[in-house]
C-alpha cells in the first residue's frame, strides 16, 4: 500500500511537470509569433485546472501518507526487518 501511495505521488509530480512544460512550450510560442495569444490556445485553462487538481491530489497524498505508513513500521515489520539484517 505504502510503494502504491507513493506511486500516485510521483505519477502526480511528473504529470504536473510535464503539463507545465507544454504551457511553457505555448507561452514562448505565443510571445515568438502573432498567430494566437497564450490565453485563445485551445486547452489552456484545462491545462491549468488540470495542474490544480494534481497539486490538490497530491496535498491530499502526503496528508493521508502517515496512516498509510504506519503498518510498515509496525513493531511485528520492524523485528522481521532486524532479523533479516541480522543474517547478513
Amino acid at each position: 500500500a505504502a510503494q502504491d501511495h507513493l506511486g500516485l505521488l510521483n505519477d502526480a509530480a511528473v504529470a504536473r511537470e510535464i503539463v507545465r512544460g507544454v504551457i511553457a512550450q505555448v507561452l514562448d510560442e505565443a510571445r515568438d509569433g502573432p498567430e494566437m495569444p497564450a490565453e485563445g490556445y485551445p486547452g489552456m485553462a484545462g491545462m491549468f485546472a488540470y495542474i490544480r487538481y494534481l497539486q490538490d491530489e497530491a496535498a491530499r497524498l502526503r496528508a493521508s501518507f502517515p496512516t498509510v505508513w504506519e503498518p510498515a513500521i509496525s513493531p511485528d515489520i520492524r523485528q522481521a526487518l532486524a532479523n533479516a539484517i541480522s543474517m547478513v
